[in-house]
């Protein structure tokens, strides 16, 4: 069944905006939390002016440069937008916009309270009001949007852990360069306790095949998500994704050399999505297929 918070996203999504085609792709059944994507192809269309109960990133995949219509808090602008740029809509700041050829881009929302939540763990000032932004050049949130979209087209099942791990990166990044009163990251050096570090990779290792959440397993040390994955990845020299990444394919390895479980069994066991998201990281680490593998 489909969360409650998404029934709700998806509704005010198509009460608003009217669009005439369903987005080609969505994260609403998929289970993440705080952060929603959705990738569409729309024909030439007018949006009316509406609000958005969501801070919203617009990044666009149009071949060449191409010419849009928005009125943000009613100031109206016409400029050309294209790869690599984005748009940032705040929530609760009216705004339409229109376009007269196909368009094509990746939409992520943003939870209000869950920005708010990392300006207090991670930022002086804790105030949040983001600046809306149109037609900027942003590698970073275009990256984070194209690793996004890929993660939801092959590992939607188990993708809850990236998915967090990219909405906390976001949401310090928005209110680093697009909040009115910019505040400095409070630095915390040293990595996590080596006690706190025993315990999180215990935790990993007897929960491989869950869709693992990056607020819990903080929970299980009492730290917030957003100075836990930064110390996580100051003491293990990766992200908490690559490391549970690395583990479950450890962990097929041992399975597989047992040749007791199929390699479609051992996928699911470790927590991968299906056999071919356990091939293509298995590859990835270990140079080969699952199948050759067990053939060496």
């Amino acid at each position: 069944m489909m969360p409650a918070r998404a029934q709700v996203r998806a509704r005010a999504w198509e009460d608003a905006f009217r669009l005439s085609r369903e987005p080609l792709l969505s994260s609403t059944s998929v289970g993440w939390q705080d952060i929603h994507l959705e990738y569409h192809c729309q024909p030439p269309s007018e949006v009316p002016e509406h609000l958005d109960a969501e801070h919203e990133i617009y990044i666009p995949h149009f071949q060449c440069d191409q010419a849009m219509q928005w009125t943000i808090d009613g100031c109206y602008q016409q400029r050309q937008m294209g790869r690599g740029e984005i748009a940032i809509i705040p929530a609760h700041v009216s705004h339409s916009l229109s376009w007269d050829f196909d368009a094509e881009c990746t939409i992520i929302s943003l939870a209000p309270g869950f920005v708010s939540r990392i300006a207090y763990e991670s930022l002086e000032p804790v105030t949040v009001e983001l600046v809306p932004i149109f037609a900027q050049l942003d590698p970073l949130i275009c990256e984070v949007g194209a690793a996004l979209k890929s993660v939801l087209e092959t590992d939607s099942v188990y993708s809850r852990l990236f998915a967090d791990s990219a909405a906390t990166l976001l949401a310090a990044h928005l209110l680093q360069h697009y909040s009115v009163r910019k505040g400095s990251i409070r630095t915390h050096n040293g990595g996590l306790p080596n006690y706190k570090l025993r315990r999180v990779l215990t935790y990993i290792q007897e929960h491989l095949d869950q869709n693992l959440s990056l607020s819990v397993i903080a929970a299980e040390v009492s730290m917030s998500q957003y100075h836990f994955s930064r110390l996580f990845k100051q003491s293990m020299g990766i992200s908490v994704h690559q490391y549970v990444i690395q583990c479950r394919v450890e962990c097929a390895k041992q399975l597989l050399l047992q040749h007791e479980l199929s390699v479609t069994d051992v996928a699911f066991r470790v927590g991968f999505a299906n056999p071919s998201h356990l091939s293509h990281h298995f590859k990835r680490i270990v140079g080969v297929i699952p199948k050759t593998f067990l053939n060496q």
